[in-house]
């Protein structure tokens, strides 16, 4: 069975399939009959394809993970508590805190 990181290294190397054939195009000669590479050709449609594969390998290996941490995890049986916060801003600074007089209203 394919593990996460060896679909994630798929995954890059078919980056890099994909990719190669544009970047390093001197390695890519012209050698089919309409003027282009036929191993470019087949970087570019194997490429994706490793992609692909690496990716839903991902996906699947992730979404079993994910459903047994979610089928193990009892919310019912834990205490939440409540932290207790210590604000940095000084309490003058609180709306609530300040006192106005009608004269600093109607300013």
């Amino acid at each position: 069975m394919m593990t996460t990181t060896n679909a994630l290294g798929f995954m890059l190397l078919g980056l890099g399939m994909f990719f190669a054939p544009a970047e390093a195009a001197a390695f890519f000669p012209v050698d089919a009959g309409d003027g282009s590479s036929t191993s470019a050709l087949w970087l570019e449609l194997m490429g994706p394809s490793n992609f692909l594969l690496g990716l839903v390998v991902v996906a699947h290996n992730e979404t079993v993970r994910l459903r047994a941490a979610i089928e193990t995890w009892h919310p019912r049986g834990q205490m939440f508590d409540l932290a207790e916060v210590r604000w940095a801003i000084p309490s003058s600074l609180y709306a609530g805190s300040i006192h106005w007089t009608p004269e600093e209203l109607a300013a």
